[in-house]
């Protein structure tokens, strides 16, 4: 079994600081598991509430890729317990997507993933699974941008349906980042002069700075 690092506890430390009512531990992947997941370390993060359920987890949404400093592209991956062993489903999206779960019924899951196509178009979109997860399909896109990288938050807890999750977004080499703030229907629309906080000075210095 292959020990877990000095720089993946300061990791675990790292995560824990930012959470009160969610832990994540450092848990090994089952040996008939980890010999179909390549040359991946045997070991990977995953979250509990602090106050646990009875039972195991039935899903599992794991990121697989360089970690660390390395900061290598990840491909997101669904598991299931079953009740009797975890099965491996689909990629889900592009690789280098990220997002947050929601579970409506434990036979419908839905993703919302922020990741970049092949055609360098960043979005942040739904994708739905109404068979217990077994396929997941692209659903509505909230918000597109090209040559644009989005980072997402989790899904706020209680949230209106209009403002479900904060979301940068950086286009090509800007200097700066938009925030959004995007729910069921969209990005919340507000008047272009109550959005812009930049100053004349500032934008004028971001331009000297691009043509250096």
């Amino acid at each position: 079994m292959q020990s877990v690092d000095y720089e993946a506890n300061e990791t675990l430390i790292e995560i824990n600081d930012r959470f009160k009512n969610f832990r994540v531990h450092i848990v090994n992947w089952p040996d008939e598991l980890q010999n179909n997941l390549g040359k991946l370390k045997e070991y990977a993060y995953m979250g509990f509430p602090k106050n646990k359920p009875s039972g195991k987890l039935p899903l599992l949404v794991a990121l697989h890729g360089a970690g660390g400093k390395a900061k290598g592209p990840k491909q997101m991956t669904h598991y299931r317990w079953t009740g009797h062993k975890w099965t491996k489903g689909e990629r889900l999206g592009p690789p280098e997507a990220d997002g947050d779960i929601r579970v409506s019924s434990p036979g419908n899951v839905s993703l919302l993933l922020a990741y970049k196509n092949d055609d360098k178009t960043g979005e942040v979109a739904w994708w739905t699974s109404a068979d217990g997860d077994q396929r997941f399909k692209k659903g509505k896109v909230l918000i597109h941008g090209k040559k644009t990288r989005f980072a997402i938050t989790s899904i706020i807890r209680n949230a209106h349906p209009d403002a479900i999750v904060v979301v940068a977004g950086k286009k090509g080499g800007s200097d700066f980042t938009k925030m959004y703030l995007l729910g069921d229907n969209g990005a919340c629309q507000r008047a272009k002069a109550d959005a812009d906080q930049l100053s004349a000075s500032q934008k004028t210095a971001s331009k000297r700075t691009k043509q250096k």
